[in-house]
């Protein structure tokens, strides 16, 4: 990146380093379009959020204790994961963590820049019929999990995802949006 550039974005209060939303990657090809640290923030906020929609399908069928031991068991259950199989809160939470990144990771370079949030309901669901339907139903502690809550979770990470990752960034030109604003100033 040249001085000019950079002075422009400083200018624009654009972090360089941040390339989320940066004039260089507007013009960059969709795949390309989501700088290193949406993807980050993204894949974050995703992996702390994702759990409630289970999590309050747990409360609203038994309270909160109900909703505080299911929060344990399924971290747990995410723990059988990580060789050698065993469960504990630790392994879960670090098997949650490499699971997150990786679906981040996967959303970051499959999802169109249009109706992200919307693509990132279906990415989710995709994953979540992989990880949850397909690997998950071989390890018995998953399996005891409530499936369709297990499936809305990971919609929910796309949905969070995609939100987070592509925030504050306009739509490729061409848009429904561009077309009334041209109309409406033309």
């Amino acid at each position: 990146m040249s001085d000019p550039d950079l002075r422009t974005e400083m200018e624009a209060g654009t972090d360089p380093g941040d390339s989320g939303c940066s004039p260089q990657l507007r013009d960059q090809p969709e795949e390309m379009a989501r700088g290193r640290r949406r993807i980050v923030e993204g894949t974050v906020v995703a992996a702390a959020l994702s759990g409630w929609p289970s999590t309050f399908h747990a409360l609203r069928q038994g309270g909160v204790r109900s909703a505080a031991a299911y929060v344990g068991d399924a971290t747990r259950a995410a723990g059988t994961l990580v060789p050698p199989g065993r469960a504990s809160v630790w392994r879960g939470a670090s098997a949650h963590l490499a699971i997150s990144v990786a679906c981040g990771e996967a959303l970051a370079r499959t999802l169109p820049r249009r109706r992200s949030v919307a693509w990132g309901a279906v990415g989710g669901l995709a994953i979540g019929a992989f990880n949850v339907g397909l690997i998950g139903r071989r390890f018995p502690a998953i399996r005891a999990l409530p499936l369709l809550p297990q499936l809305a979770d990971n919609v929910m990470f796309g949905i969070v995802f995609a939100a987070v990752a592509d925030r504050g960034c306009r739509q490729p030109s061409g848009t429904r949006r561009d077309r009334l604003a041209s109309r409406d100033h033309g």
